[in-house]
């Protein structure tokens, strides 16, 4: 939003800003500043309002749009001149600036009002029509039933379908008129609130409303005077200026003109009540009221007859036209006292007496129109002769009985100076007593001179003989009855009628105010008035607001409330101003206490009445009722014990009436003689326990205590007032027993005396039980609201109290147990009767007791519900279920039920309070006193948790048929069903928010688990009864229609509080069924078809938005979380193309201007939401900005975007705002949501989306500002810092996923990237915030956190920190509440002094003098935890980036060399001594292990250069270092595979550095050789070891491929040039730790571990074991040991090498059917042989010979297969006859010498024979007997024939026939898969696969090695 310096209306033409309402002001300055307020949003609010011209229409409310004039039409033009736009700039929405200002003008000229002001009209007209599209898009759910509750108001209706041109442009007009007429109202609204806020002690606005007020003094013309104009126009001949647009229409004999005269009438009703509710907050408190105000107010209400006007006309004859009408008489009524400032009046005087004044020198009497009214002749005169005319108009009493006190108080003012008014002030004065002016000047004091000359003249003709003063109080009293006047204006109930709700003050904005007026009056009153009943009436229904505010306070949101609490208020001792005023106000309260006292206990009630009423005064009360010092009653017949001292022959008008004062001096005063027993003490026995207890209870008055007669002389018996000092409360305590015992019935009286049973009667009936019981209610009610004080000064009074109480009661009784029997007494009365008889008042006022004890005497309370008939025990239905049911169902009057339900709200916020207690979680330090604190619930855990449960129930039951009853009060209907949501809601939020635990009962809130469990039964059902859903959906549908009302105020309030907590309830059972991973349920069936209701209610009212969005979001994000359903519900299908395209335009609108940040945060988390939950449809719209089938709204083109260009999308939006770097830095938690939404459209829908590259600012933007970039956290950064830091570095993080995203989706689309894009990318600047910051987690605060947890394990064993996690259920934000629940934690916590403050030293573990409590600790941690999740989203995001990157990296060294850096940085950081707990630490180092491998595998994708070896030496000393930090873990992970995933990356990491160390064109150098000796050592000889004994003793959690990976970082070490100086080494380490050994053993455990496949055991392991063995041994040392270790033996005698000898006799066909044995054989046996040959020589042979022996059948079966035709040709079967052929070749020309034929085996074995029986020349020498001597092309061994012609034969064959070849080639591998596809030529020119052409070679190789001699392949 633009601020004062700039135009806004040209960022709502240029920019598309969105130009704010009046309407829309006024909602936001009037919510919660808890639920919308943030620091930006007001910023930019206060910028509008106290821009020049918004602050001048606030300034003139009564007239905010002037006329147009020349000045303003040259603005006009200057403004909004073409050159300033370009059309490009323009939005959508609206048409071109041309358009724009032919309708501004028209509209101008019509309306008559500035240009500017109708351009401001039209654009809000064109806004306000996607609202419109929406609220009328075609649904098949309709709900309209709400006007009749505040009216049938609204801009959006009357938009008719398939209109005419001409007519759809006439509901245009229509419209702009309307919006005119809202706008008007709206600025007095606005303009009322601000001047309230300006003297309210703690509101967000008071520095606007300070503004405001002070324009409003210093303005150009007197504002109080011109609204009194204003509304005199309005009011006098109905002259409002009404323009002539609307005054033509109504001219019209039509029904448009009739309709249009009707709004216009409605229109001046409603400004002249907005503006008489601004001249009532003014003249309240921040503006004097001159003198020239109060004659103008009160000349108008002359003129008017303070609004009593003739009927009037028919045309205003219409129900609500007159319910309008009918709000003037009372508001002007109070006005009228109001401008008299009655409070004022007393000050005023004493500083006119204080303070000289002076008659000016020339002697005249100087007019003071311009001061205070009583300082101004004219005013005076004007007040005088109007309320003296008006006295006996009931509207005009109050006036006239206040200004009657006033002229009382200026006679007392003239008295000083020795005037008495009556000598002005008579009914014919002489003409003596007319003073001539010279004469009058006699007192030196220009006021005092002011009056005599004034009231002389004034007072010439008072009327009927009486002086003025008295006239007016006289007719006021008795004419018109002012109290019940008062009584009647407090008491009046709003009603809903036919034309509306009825004017009540409770509807009031200023209600209280207009209340304390009153009660100023009262008080007032009292020094002319004796004490009466109808000063006791208006006292008491006056008084009667503290305890209603006492009430509301508790059970709402202290902040809101705070708004009406004064500046200037001194600290409160009640919870009212008004009681507070009488406290303080002695002379009246001893005109109105001291007489109600003086009669009781005769007449009781007006004592007990007034003492409730003033009872929030808990200090001030316990005094009075502590000592009350007159004790009245009715002697009894017959006693004549006294002497009367004083007597008068008759007492006059002494009729023992209970009305009027007493005047003592006039009473017979009399002694007593005799001892007089007033209430006798209990006779008998104890009620319960049987023993004697005489005497107990009693009030006797000993002899010589005096007394007055205050009843006639000649009745008997007497009345009486002893002077006799006793205490009330235990009085109190007495009657209520007798009450109790007088309940039971069946005898009890046995036990009182005949005079304590007359009292009983007296006072224990139900009324005065009832108002002794509210007495204690409202002292416990204020003492635990009390706002100073700890919690044990709060409960100090209420101890004082009871303990006062039960002083007299038997000693088994207490007097709150008294009151719980009393009510349970009441309950079971209750069950009989007539139910439309039965009055719940009494149980009103018990359950009112109950709930004021819950704050401090729990204890109390629970035992009570424990036992009491209230619920449902077993089979019994409780009260509670039968008088709602039963009585106020019948009646349609719910307060009983009302009542209930806050005592359920506090019984649930007690629940979670004490949780901690209640679950034994309180360690010996923090025990307190439960009588002090309150915070015990005096029942096991157990029955709180079923009581609890059968609140829940009578809950869910209520809020199931609520909605079906008749209501006499619709206000009940609203409060009930936002009671039941909020408090399900809470239940469900406490039990399944935090603590991740499975079972609810074992959590910190368990006590609520069952009830949660009842909801979730009830409402999370996947029944199809949608019964109890009922009341949900159809609050729903109501919000539809909730109407736009500047009247009423309140009752819109609770309309809409009861709609957004409904949908606060649906949204969280939403996230529960999800959160809980229960199958969809019936409610979200039930939402998904309301789902088009749900999307309009977004536009109806602001309050609606946030709660509208999270509902949709949370339906969307629980579908899409439903594994079981592959495709969640469609929320496009339920909404319909109209209603989906209304609506994503209305959120693409966000919140402009104000950008409130929930609000947008809450609709791009509901876009990610969309696009990330398979909504497709709704996903592209979103995203496009695209209106489905080709048009806007369908039906109605009035939606259509203006000059046919197309609606920007969401998307955009964001784009434009995320272009612009300032922001992040400004406003970084709103910057999250939008980047997270463009993020996760990347991820899901980049097809679908538009280029961002082409956006002409938004990628250059996001690289401009993280260029940059540089936060560094510091020790000393305050909460807010840190939690900016916190938003901007995850912010980064989005920036780098966006860009990663980008990148890919680049190259995806083979698109090209913008060479500016890459080199700017590129750039080392760009990235340097990631390469420094990108791996590292830094700033972990390792001690707080571990100080914190113990200390908490201390202080409250069991509660860990981890009870107080956030749970999925609740969102987390970076800052003070991130991850733990810190406003759960007070509440559980709140008790103990240490949660709050902390300047006591704790612990000896933690005595470093520390201040800080538990509470800021908590938040310092939720800080530092939100820094490292902040870092950890960090390099996640830049994990994405890196990867991208790397393919780039092959054209840029600086990025390649770069990339090896982020590497090595991780595994770096992984080897730091971390600060980070063991398990994120774990999770952290896993992750930068996997960044790492997946840039390194990235990178090695493409050929390594010749000598980059050295580039990768970091990586391999890092990698080694990773693992030798953590060696035990590491060994640990492969045996038990914990962790093993980290450790894995870190292998994989390391074989891919030795790989890149074999480009080195020199040796390695041996500093790394013997590096990577050492790696060896752990990872091939320790760790294959471990790993090898792991496969046989768990095989289950042992990977096959970690083995593999063992021996490719063997293999890849053995293959380093210069590495031969670690081959002694490594065989040491091989033999020490058995490696060999471990690989042998492995190998024949392979079938018993391996894995079923094929009818065998798929022998993996033992793949894996020969494959090490193999590359042990390619080194000649190691070879050697091999031999050593008689390999061969060990390995031939394996179970695995019989299978393989048995199987295997298929030749050429053995991979094909055997591939894992084969592998095994040809792979892995038969080049160790080749190795053991090349090492050992022929000193190897005979071994080998025998070794080959035992395969003899395998190899008779090769060769065979060679011979025979269309056997499988597999590369690994070419290649295992060549290693044969080259083996046997080898043996043969080494001479090998023939062992004995029985001799040692290869294992070492004594007299074990090898391969098959001996042949027929005996042993060995027999079976290879033409080794060197036989045929040159045959090798036989035990008779089995090598032919090597044979094999010749075969391959020279398939050589020359190579179609054939191919035909027979069969891939074995994924690898030759792929290679058998790939042919370089068609088939048709002669091309083969590249798997072809490698057979080829090998098999040309084989050829070659069956054709050259050995020797001469040597020579080759």
């Amino acid at each position: 939003m633009a601020g004062p310096t700039n135009d806004l209306l040209e960022h709502v033409l240029k920019n598309g800003e969105t130009l704010p309402s009046w309407k829309a002001v006024f909602a936001r300055l009037t919510a919660s500043p808890a639920v919308v307020h943030t620091e930006f949003l007001f910023v930019v609010l206060s910028e509008y309002l106290l821009s020049p011209a918004h602050l001048k229409a606030l300034s003139r409310p009564h007239a905010p749009f002037p006329p147009p004039s020349a000045a303003s039409k040259l603005d006009f033009e200057s403004r909004t001149a073409a050159i300033h736009f370009d059309s490009a700039d323009q939005s959508g929405l609206l048409p071109s600036i041309k358009a724009l200002k032919e309708e501004a003008l028209q509209l101008s000229v019509s309306l008559k009002i500035e240009e500017l002001t109708a351009l401001r009209i039209v654009i809000l007209e064109y806004q306000a029509r996607e609202t419109v599209a929406l609220l009328w898009a075609s649904t098949s759910h309709t709900a309209d039933q709400a006007g009749g509750l505040f009216g049938s108001d609204s801009i959006a209706k009357n938009a008719g379908q398939n209109d005419t041109p001409e007519e759809r442009q006439e509901k245009v007009l229509q419209r702009r008129i309307a919006i005119y007429l809202q706008e008007r109202r709206y600025v007095v609204k606005c303009a009322t609130y601000l001047v309230r806020a300006s003297f309210a002690k703690r509101n967000t606005w008071k520095l606007v409303g300070r503004r405001l007020v002070s324009e409003l003094k210093t303005g150009e013309s007197d504002t109080l005077k011109e609204i009194i104009k204003a509304i005199r126009s309005r009011v006098v001949g109905n002259d409002a200026g009404a323009p002539q647009l609307i005054t033509d229409k109504a001219s019209e004999d039509s029904a448009e003109g009739r309709e249009t005269l009707y709004q216009w009438d409605k229109q001046v009703l409603l400004e002249t009540i907005h503006l008489l509710q601004l001249l009532f907050i003014l003249c309240y408190r921040p503006i004097e009221v001159t003198g020239t105000i109060a004659a103008s107010w009160f000349k108008l209400m002359d003129d008017t007859a303070f609004f009593q006007q003739d009927i009037p006309p028919p045309s205003q004859q219409i129900p609500d036209i007159q319910n309008l009408r009918s709000y003037l008489q009372p508001l002007c009524s109070i006005l009228s006292l109001a401008m008299l400032c009655l409070d004022k009046v007393d000050e005023f005087m004493l500083a006119l007496i204080t303070k000289e004044s002076s008659t000016p020198p020339t002697g005249g009497v100087v007019l003071l129109d311009d001061d205070f009214f009583l300082k101004s002749s004219s005013a005076l005169t004007e007040i005088t002769h109007v309320l003296t005319a008006h006295a006996r108009n009931p509207v005009a009493s109050l006036a006239a009985f206040g200004w009657s006190l006033i002229l009382r108080r200026i006679g007392e003012f003239l008295l000083v100076f020795n005037i008495n008014i009556e000598d002005l002030d008579s009914p014919a004065p002489a003409p003596s007593q007319i003073a001539t002016p010279t004469k009058r000047r006699r007192t030196g004091h220009v006021v005092a001179d002011l009056y005599v000359s004034t009231m002389s003249e004034i007072f010439s003709h008072s009327p009927q003989g009486k002086t003025t003063a008295a006239y007016l109080a006289k007719t006021a009293i008795d004419g018109c009855d002012v109290f019940q006047v008062i009584v009647n204006l407090v008491a009046l109930g709003a009603i809903e009628g036919k034309g509306g709700i009825t004017w009540s003050i409770s509807i009031e904005e200023d209600g209280k105010k207009m209340k304390a007026v009153l009660a100023a009056l009262v008080r007032k009153s009292t020094e002319i008035v004796k004490f009466s009943q109808g000063i006791l009436s208006s006292a008491l229904v006056l008084n009667e607001v503290a305890v209603n505010e006492a009430w509301e306070i508790t059970h709402s949101t202290q902040e809101i409330l705070s708004i009406d609490e004064e500046e200037s208020a001194s600290p409160a001792n009640s919870m009212s101003e008004i009681v507070d005023n009488w406290w303080s106000d002695t002379e009246a309260l001893h005109k109105v206490l001291i007489p109600a006292r003086a009669r009781f206990p005769y007449e009781p009630m007006p004592f007990l009445k007034v003492a409730r009423s003033l009872g929030t005064d808990v200090l001030h009360t316990l005094k009075l009722l502590k000592n009350v010092e007159t004790y009245t009653q009715v002697l009894p017949v017959g006693f004549t014990g006294y002497e009367i001292l004083e007597s008068r022959a008759s007492i006059e008008n002494g009729n023992g009436s209970a009305t009027g004062s007493v005047d003592e001096s006039d009473a017979p005063l009399i002694e007593l003689v005799e001892e007089l027993t007033l209430f006798a003490p209990r006779l008998g026995k104890c009620y319960e326990t049987g023993e004697d207890e005489i005497g107990g209870g009693g009030i006797t008055l000993s002899p010589g205590t005096r007394g007055r007669v205050i009843s006639d002389t000649r009745a008997a018996p007497p009345v009486v007032m002893w002077d006799f000092t006793y205490s009330a409360l235990t009085f109190f305590g007495r009657v209520l027993e007798c009450a109790l015992v007088g309940s039971s019935g069946g005898g009890s009286r046995q036990a009182l005396s005949r005079r304590g049973a007359a009292i009983a009667d007296e006072l224990g009936n139900k009324e005065a039980v009832g108002e002794i019981i509210g007495i204690y209610t409202a002292m416990i009610l204020a003492s635990s609201l009390a706002s100073h004080g700890s919690p044990a000064d709060r409960v100090e009074p209420i101890e004082t109290i009871v303990r006062e109480s039960s002083h007299a009661l038997a000693s088994n009784r207490e007097i709150v147990g008294m009151i719980f029997d009393l009510l349970e007494d009441e309950l079971m009365r209750s069950s009989g009767g007539s139910s439309t008889e039965y009055s719940t008042e009494f149980i009103t006022t018990g359950l009112h007791f109950v709930d004021a004890l819950m704050p401090v005497l729990p204890n109390r309370v629970w035992p009570y519900l424990a036992r009491s008939s209230l619920l449902q025990q077993g089979n019994i239905e409780g009260t509670l279920i039968r008088i709602t049911n039963q009585v106020e169902v019948v009646k349609g009057e719910y307060v009983f039920t009302c009542t209930a339900l806050r005592l359920f709200e506090d019984l649930v916020e007690d629940g979670i309070k004490g949780a901690v207690q209640k679950s034994g979680l309180v360690g010996n330090g923090t025990l307190v006193s439960t009588k002090k604190a309150g915070v015990s619930a005096g029942v096991s855990a157990r029955v709180q948790k079923e009581i609890l449960e059968s609140w829940t129930h009578w809950g869910v039951d209520l809020f199931e048929s609520y909605r079906g009853w008749k209501y006499t009060n619709g206000v009940e209907r609203m409060e009930i069903g936002r009671r039941v949501a909020n408090i399900l809601t809470r239940i469900l939020e406490v039990v399944y928010g935090v603590d991740d635990s499975p079972d609810p009962h074992n959590k910190v809130t368990g006590i609520l688990a069952s009830s949660a469990e009842h909801i979730v039964k009830v409402f999370l059902s996947d029944s199809p009864n949608a019964l109890p859903l009922q009341p949900i959906i159809g609050a729903i549908q109501d919000s539809v229609a909730t109407p736009e009302s500047s009247l009423f105020t309140k009752p819109l309030e609770d309309w809409l509080a009861q709609a957004a907590g409904t949908m606060k309830f649906a949204a969280t059972l939403v996230r529960v069924r999800a959160y809980l991973g229960l199958p969809p349920s019936q409610l979200e069936d039930e939402l998904y078809k309301i789902s088009s209701s749900i999307a309009k209610i977004y536009g109806v009212h602001e309050r609606f938005k946030l709660p509208a969005v999270d509902l949709l979001e949370a339906m969307v994000v629980a579908s899409g979380s439903n594994q079981a359903s592959p495709e969640p519900p469609s929320l496009l299908g339920h909404l319909g193309s109209e209603c989906a395209n209304a609506f994503t335009q209305i959120l693409a609108r966000l919140d402009s201007p104000t950008h409130d940040f929930q609000l947008e945060a809450a609709i791009f988390s509901f876009i990610s939401a969309i696009v990330s939950n398979k909504q497709q449809g709704l996903s592209i719209l979103l995203l496009r900005g695209e209106t489905l089938l080709g048009r806007f709204g369908g039906k109605d083109n009035i939606t259509a975007p203006a000059d046919g260009k197309k609606n920007g999308s969401i998307l955009t939006v964001a784009l434009d705002a995320l272009s612009k770097p300032e922001l992040f830095n400004i406003q970084p938690e709103r910057t999250l949501p939008m980047l997270e939404t463009v993020a996760l459209s990347q991820n899901y829908w980049s097809l679908a989306m538009e280029d961002l590259g082409q956006h002409p600012k938004f990628i250059s933007g996001l690289i401009k500002y993280i260029e940059t970039f540089d936060e560094e956290f510091q020790s000393q950064d305050t909460k807010e810092v840190l939690t900016t830091k916190a938003n901007k570095v995850t912010a980064v993080a989005y920036i780098a996923q966006i860009i990663a995203m980008f990148i890919h989706t680049k190259r995806a689309s083979s698109s090209r990237h913008e060479p500016g894009f890459i080199s700017q990318l590129l750039n080392p600047k760009t990235l340097k915030y990631y390469f420094n910051h990108g791996v590292r987690i830094t700033n972990y605060r390792r001690s707080l956190h571990g100080q914190l947890e113990k200390n908490f394990g201390v202080k409250w064993p069991g509660l860990g920190l981890m009870k107080l996690k956030k749970t999925k259920l609740k969102k987390k934000v970076y800052g003070p509440g991130y991850l733990y629940d810190l406003e759960l934690a007070g509440q559980l916590l709140g008790f103990d002094k240490f949660w709050e403050d902390n300047s006591a030293q704790r612990t000896k573990a933690n005595s470093n003098g520390d201040s800080k409590g538990y509470k800021e600790e908590v938040e310092l941690a939720n800080l530092n935890l939100s820094l490292i999740d902040s870092q950890v989203v960090l390099m996640r995001a830049w994990r994405i980036l890196a990867l991208e990157l790397c393919p780039l990296a092959s054209q840029n060294a600086d990025l390649f060399k770069s990339l090896i850096g982020v590497v090595e940085s991780c595994l770096i950081a992984n080897t730091e001594v971390g600060q980070l707990p063991p398990g994120i630490m774990k999770i952290i180092h896993t992750d930068r292990a996997e960044f790492a491998f997946i840039i390194m595998r990235k990178l090695s994708q493409r050929p390594i250069k010749p000598n980059t070896g050295a580039l990768y030496e970091g990586v391999l000393k890092s990698a080694w270092k990773a693992i030798l930090c953590e060696k035990t873990d590491f060994r640990k992970a492969l045996t038990t595979g914990e962790d093993i995933a980290y450790f894995r990356s870190l292998l994989r990491i390391a074989y891919m550095a030795l790989v890149a160390q074999q480009s080195r064109t020199e040796a390695v150098p041996v500093a790394v050789c013997y590096i990577i000796l050492d790696m060896v050592d752990l990872i091939a000889a320790q760790g294959f070891k471990d790993l090898a004994q792991a496969a046989q003793s768990n095989p289950e959690i042992t990977n096959p491929e970690d083995i593999a990976l063992i021996t490719g970082i063997l293999q890849a070490s053995l293959r380093l040039k210069g590495i031969e100086v670690i081959h002694s080494g490594l065989g040491m380490h091989i033999g020490e730790q058995g490696t060999i050994r471990a690989a042998t053993t492995l190998y024949s455990w392979a079938e018993q571990i391996g894995v079923p496949q094929n009818g065998y055991n798929d022998p993996v392991y033992g793949e894996l074991a020969v494959l090490f063995l193999l590359e042990l041994s390619y080194v000649p040392l190691l070879a050697e040991q091999l031999a050593v270790e008689h390999i061969l033996g060990l390995l031939v005698t394996s179970s695995l090498s019989h299978t393989i000898s048995n199987l295997m006799v298929s030749g050429l066909n053995n991979p094909v059917h055997y591939p894992r044995l084969h592998n095994i054989w040809a792979r892995g046996l038969l080049p160790i042989l080749v190795n053991l040959l090349s090492a050992i020589g022929p000193r190897i042979g005979p071994d080998v010979v025998q070794f080959l022996s035992f395969f003899g059948r395998q190899i008779e079966g090769l060769v065979e297969s060679w011979h025979q035709q269309g056997n499988a040709i597999t590369l690994p079967g070419v290649r295992e006859t060549s290693t044969l052929v080259g083996i046997l070749e080898i043996l043969r020309s080494w001479g090998v010498s023939i062992p004995s034929p029985k001799t040692k085996s290869l294992g070492n074995m004594e007299d074990t024979e090898m391969g098959n029986s001996t042949g027929s020349t005996g042993g060995i020498s027999g079976q290879l007997h033409s080794v060197f001597g036989g045929e040159l092309n045959t090798i036989t061994v035990d008779g089995i024939r090598f032919d090597k012609g044979t094999v010749l034969e075969g391959v020279e064959y398939l050589l020359n026939h190579k179609n054939y070849l191919a035909s027979l080639v069969v891939p074995t591998t994924q690898e030759e898969e792929e290679e058998n596809s790939a042919v370089e030529e068609p088939k048709e020119k002669g091309g083969v696969s590249k798997l072809v052409e490698k057979v080829i070679k090998e098999m040309d190789v084989l050829r070659r090695l069956l054709t050259v001699d050995i020797g001469e392949m040597e020579k080759c």
